[in-house]
């Protein structure tokens, strides 16, 4: 488990001089001084390069999802002909890829490789464009055990990784461009179908009235989850197995779980603060659009604690969530902004070292990290 611990060390020791920088959709430029872009560009590359290559070069054994049943399939998608897509239906997305795999390999590592480089490098790669903290996202990325998820929901991550990409054409407007970006998405994980809700949310103006109706949705949502989750279930029948899931159909009420919704309650509370009540300017390209993916996020991950696996879906809204957070504590240079700054990087680090040394085994099935051999 060492080498984790490692990934975080190294992206703590980014100098934060250099991680700051103007994303290609910015409205306003930052008052930051010069900024050193190439040093910026090198310490990025170097930190993306060594968490896709421990991905990538990761054994069949580290991941409790790669090692249950995406070899296995992975094997039986390269045994059928391409004619046997019909049996997926909407959710082909994997058969399609592991067959273009087998064209160049049918080594199982081939599959741990090409998966990993497609998920890791586009997340990252959003990271890069729209990040104004990029230290601060990727670190969350890590501390928050994404990078764990990543090598167990292996499906649904490059779902979220298409729609990270296709968010570059939601920022231009072009709407076509996008959906057909969820459609893709959606064909790896049904899942990211409700991604199109992204057209609405882009849109959706925060106000002090409806932070009001933001807040009795909370409510009712924690009352109702059970019935919210029966109607998607409806839609997508595929998941409804999971109500009576004894592992994903109950709560979760763990230490782990409190840290996440008081990171996600604490950001959103900040964000909604500084941006809507002290107006402060953002070089972000639509605030509202962030703060509402915060704010999904914090209450798919308060629903956890009813039902474990409604946490899948907040995964759609996290890569957005630590850009708004990194956002939000470089916006100005008030002490008070580097006391969270250092408050985040120290209590997400001890949370990163809890999950890993308690639960990496038993809940990612991450550790021990192994190589191919």
């Amino acid at each position: 488990m060492i080498i984790y611990f490692l990934v975080l060390v190294l992206v703590l020791l980014i100098p934060t001089a250099y991680v700051s920088i103007v994303p290609a959709d910015c409205v306003y430029e930052r008052k930051l001084g010069v900024i050193n872009v190439s040093r910026n560009r090198i310490h990025y590359v170097a930190i993306l390069c060594f968490i896709t290559a421990i991905a990538c070069l990761r054994s069949a054994d580290v991941g409790i999802d790669l090692s249950g049943h995406y070899i296995s399939n992975f094997n039986t998608y390269c045994s059928k002909p391409w004619s046997a897509i019909s049996e997926y239906g909407l959710e082909c997305g994997m058969f399609v890829l592991s067959k273009l795999i087998s064209i160049i390999s049918t080594d199982e590592q081939a599959f741990i490789i090409v998966t990993s480089l497609i998920s890791y490098v586009l997340t990252l790669r959003f990271f890069y464009r729209h990040s104004t903290d990029i230290k601060m996202s990727v670190f969350l990325f890590v501390a928050y055990c994404m990078m764990y998820q990543y090598m167990n929901q292996i499906s649904q991550m490059i779902a979220l990784s298409v729609i990270l990409l296709g968010y570059d054409f939601l920022c231009k407007d072009k709407k076509v461009a996008f959906v057909i970006s969820v459609l893709i998405a959606t064909a790896f994980h049904t899942t990211a179908v409700f991604c199109i809700l992204f057209l609405i949310l882009k849109n959706f103006k925060i106000t002090r009235k409806s932070l009001i109706w933001m807040t009795v949705a909370v409510v009712i949502a924690s009352v109702a989850y059970n019935f919210v989750f029966t109607v998607g279930s409806s839609i997508l029948p595929q998941y409804s197995w999971y109500i009576d899931s004894s592992r994903h159909g109950v709560g979760d009420t763990g230490f782990g779980i409190i840290i996440k919704i008081a990171l996600l309650a604490g950001s959103l509370l900040w964000a909604i603060y500084l941006f809507k009540f002290k107006t402060l300017e953002t070089t972000l390209h639509n605030i509202d659009f962030y703060i509402m993916c915060n704010y999904c996020a914090l209450l798919f991950q308060t629903l956890t604690i009813r039902m474990i696996v409604l946490n899948r879906m907040g995964n759609y809204f996290l890569p957005f969530t630590f850009i708004l957070v990194g956002e939000s504590v470089g916006v100005n240079d008030s002490r008070y902004g580097n006391l969270i700054r250092q408050g985040i990087y120290v209590a997400m680090t001890l949370y990163f070292i809890y999950m890993t040394i308690v639960w990496g085994e038993t809940s990612y099935g991450v550790v021990p990290y192994t190589i191919f051999s």
